[in-house]
């Protein structure tokens, strides 16, 4: 078993020798740079015009590093000097009125993981995964959607699920898990799972589901 894992290895070493980085599909199928160009410039199919590019989502990926040397940079001459770096966005601090800018910066690689280091002139700069906060509406204060999304006509109590009122002159009892606290904690069982997924999709790649799927099971475990 080692050994043809090792074999494995080896094989896809020089699949990349030779054809470069890979592209990602959504029923996570790998495709070589080479094939994916040559399915990139295919114009019509069966008399059909049409049009093939890379899925998004699935063949880009952020990560996040921090240097203060980097604090006289501008995003705009990272995305321009950095290899394989198709965005950046420095994340700033509000201190009263202004907004300060911090030495922490998160990159959007075009490639289906970020890589573990950077080289940025002559540092080395490691690269942890950008894992974003999940998605609560406002609204309805369930996971998945913004309230600009959200179907329910009448937005609830953040802490007990029904009308609009004073939260102070309610008990707490959670919409997603029906918990002694507010939609809105830290704690909830629902944003634990929900924060895992995200990490699991940040570290790993692929697509939600396939990040939901897996965290299910191992939660089940």
């Amino acid at each position: 078993m080692k050994y043809a894992l090792t074999c494995v290895k080896t094989l896809a070493k020089e699949v990349k020798k030779q054809s470069g980085p890979f592209w990602k599909t959504r029923s996570d199928s790998i495709f070589p740079s080479i094939q994916a160009k040559k399915l990139g410039a295919i114009a019509t199919f069966l008399d059909i015009p049409v049009t093939v590019s890379p899925h998004k989502s699935l063949n880009s990926s952020k990560g996040v590093i921090r240097s203060r040397d980097l604090l006289c940079c501008s995003e705009e001459e990272m995305v321009k000097e950095l290899s394989g770096v198709t965005h950046a966005w420095r994340i700033k601090v509000r201190r009263g009125e202004d907004k300060i800018q911090t030495d922490t910066v998160v990159l959007t690689f075009d490639s289906p993981k970020p890589p573990s280091r950077i080289r940025v002139g002559y540092l080395t700069l490691d690269v942890r995964p950008y894992v974003r906060l999940p998605m609560r509406c406002y609204k309805c204060q369930r996971y998945g959607h913004g309230k600009d999304r959200c179907k329910k006509p009448a937005a609830v109590c953040v802490r007990c699920d029904k009308g609009s009122h004073v939260e102070r002159d309610c008990s707490a009892d959670c919409v997603n898990c029906r918990g002694d606290h507010a939609a809105s904690s830290k704690t909830c069982p629902k944003f634990l799972e929900e924060q895992a997924i995200l990490r699991y999709k940040a570290e790993y790649g692929g697509t939600f589901q396939q990040a939901r799927k897996a965290v299910v099971v191992e939660i089940i475990k």
